[in-house]
């Protein structure tokens, strides 16, 4: 499995706290991607510390480049904020920065995986195995101030991350891993 934009704020600890709590047929692999290799590099340690709490059998690795990420890729997840969008395309964020990133990652993409998209922007067209949810919900004004803060009090285990957990057990996403399988 492959997210596109793993280092969105919104996105990135919803995915990993839902995707510890699926437990499917078989252990998994989630390969994270974004332009913002800082973030995206606190998306996974956040990732893997809800997989190690719920003792769950999946894995996340992390690729710099979006081709690596979507190699052999069985599904793929739209994730990508403005933030993540400006920082792949090298410039300002725009109100349509997220569609035109996404457009130039459709050469990438391919018709066989089935797609998620977690993003209201419009994704590339000729994806016909795509499936559009409106979740996670939207954060508050404050949370790029303070929800990196909290994720890493979170991973220093200064704050517990059932708080984090809570409300992922049965999400859009674990029902569309359940669609694939």
């Amino acid at each position: 499995m492959a997210v596109l934009g793993a280092a969105s704020l919104r996105c990135g600890p919803a995915i990993g706290a839902s995707l510890a709590q699926y437990f499917g047929e078989r252990p998994l692999e989630f390969c994270f991607w974004d332009a913002d290799a800082e973030i995206l590099e606190v998306m996974v340690f956040v990732a893997r510390h809800c997989l190690y709490a719920m003792r769950s059998p999946h894995s996340v690795i992390s690729e710099e480049a979006p081709a690596d990420a979507l190699a052999n890729a069985d599904g793929v997840i739209f994730a990508m904020d403005r933030r993540s969008a400006a920082k792949f395309l090298r410039e300002p964020e725009s109100e349509d920065g997220v569609e035109r990133a996404l457009q130039r990652l459709s050469v990438l993409l391919s018709p066989e995986p089935k797609y998620l998209s977690l993003i209201p922007e419009p994704v590339p067209d000729g994806l016909t195995r795509l499936t559009s949810v409106s979740w996670p919900p939207p954060l508050p004004d404050d949370a790029p101030l303070r929800l990196p803060l909290r994720l890493l009090r979170i991973l220093n285990s200064e704050d517990p991350i059932h708080e984090l957990l809570r409300g992922h057990e049965r999400t859009p996403l674990s029902e569309w891993l359940e669609s694939l399988a």
